[in-house]
């Protein structure tokens, strides 16, 4: 197969199919306009391709041209160039979901000459509309993993928890977590907890899992793991826990994140971060999600879960602060950002929510 794709605004109209048809695709083309963003999205999307290609052994040919969009000429020379690649009698498929109008108008008539498969893919609803002469079918496009999602987008990655340490002091994470309010005070008072105090036997039970000397994990870890929990089996194609990412691998550019909760679902991949305290800098993590998310996947959503204490604290002098105010919370909304945030932990509660904003069809 002879598979062709279309640099556009959203890498998420090319990656997905890609994978899809993978194991046939002979040659790749990534089409691009010769204007700076469009080629350097091409060489950022190349070289994802080119990783997963090597990590998954697919020996596929791989192709870069470029054009003058506003050149009729041009795009008639792409279309030759094309030619020169493509065997007797072999599918030719032609990824078109990001094209140009006047693009796609010079370029469909002659592709289609040569009796080629059309596609047009709906990243929201992850299907796809195969058109072929008079015939239109569509296919619902295979799920990624995380792993797959970051390597085509050029995106490094280390898993920082692995699942099946995780499981074996699952049971001791809910029996702490039961309730927020006292594993709250326990936190607090972690240091100066004898045996003579009743949240003795949180103590006990951290020791049983060997975490008791690890305080960054007492602190905050265990929540973040107690959440993965929560949402590992809503129905997400693939959750992982506690991920570092390099964004520009290799370069002089690049920089990391450490991510709590990732979640994918028909290929969007969404985040969670987790904090369990009495009081965070809202408006600074709303500021990170929205930078960071766009950077994961244009079209994923975020959610912030902030337990532990009240959105609104008073000071005994009348001072008001608050954890998000009305202003910091329009703009969570606008960036498709959701807020979580409550006094005491609602398990259920909150799988509802995450089930609602995460798994929803637009």
């Amino acid at each position: 197969m002879l598979f062709i794709s279309m640099v556009g605004d959203f890498d998420s109209n090319i990656l997905p199919l890609f994978r899809h048809y993978a194991t046939k695709i002979r040659v790749h083309i990534l089409l691009s306009d010769k204007r700076y963003l469009d080629s350097q999205q091409a060489k950022t999307m190349t070289k994802g391709i080119k990783k997963y290609c090597k990590k998954k052994s697919h020996n596929i040919e791989r192709l870069n041209y470029s054009f003058d969009e506003d050149s009729i000429e041009s795009i008639q020379n792409v279309y030759k160039k094309i030619c020169k690649h493509l065997l007797k009698k072999e599918e030719l498929y032609f990824n078109a979901s990001d094209g140009l109008a006047s693009t796609l108008a010079i370029l469909l008539p002659l592709i289609t000459k040569d009796k080629a498969s059309i596609l047009a893919y709906d990243r929201f609803e992850n299907t796809c509309n195969i058109v072929k002469g008079e015939t239109m079918t569509q296919i619902t496009v295979s799920p990624m993993s995380i792993s797959e999602h970051f390597t085509l987008k050029n995106i490094g990655y280390e898993l920082i928890e692995e699942d099946k340490a995780m499981r074996k002091r699952k049971d001791s994470l809910f029996k702490l977590l039961q309730n927020s309010d006292d594993y709250m005070q326990f936190k607090k008072e972690i240091n100066t907890i004898d045996a003579n105090h009743k949240l003795y036997w949180m103590k006990q039970e951290l020791e049983k899992i060997q975490k008791s000397a690890l305080k960054n994990y007492a602190q905050g870890t265990i929540f973040e793991e107690y959440c993965y929990w929560l949402v590992k089996d809503l129905g997400f194609d693939d959750v992982r826990l506690g991920v570092k990412i390099v964004h520009n691998p290799g370069t002089d550019k690049d920089f990391e994140n450490e991510l709590d909760i990732l979640l994918i679902k028909d290929n969007h991949l969404h985040t969670i971060e987790c904090k369990l305290r009495t009081h965070i800098d809202g408006e600074h993590f709303i500021y990170k999600y929205d930078s960071v998310g766009k950077l994961l996947d244009a079209d994923g959503r975020r959610m912030i879960v902030a337990i532990g204490g009240d959105n609104l604290k008073v000071s005994p002098s009348g001072k008001r602060k608050y954890q998000f105010n009305r202003s910091q919370l329009k703009r969570a909304r606008q960036a498709d950002i959701y807020v979580y945030q409550k006094r005491k932990m609602n398990a259920k509660e909150f799988q509802e929510k995450v089930k609602s904003f995460l798994l929803r069809e637009d």
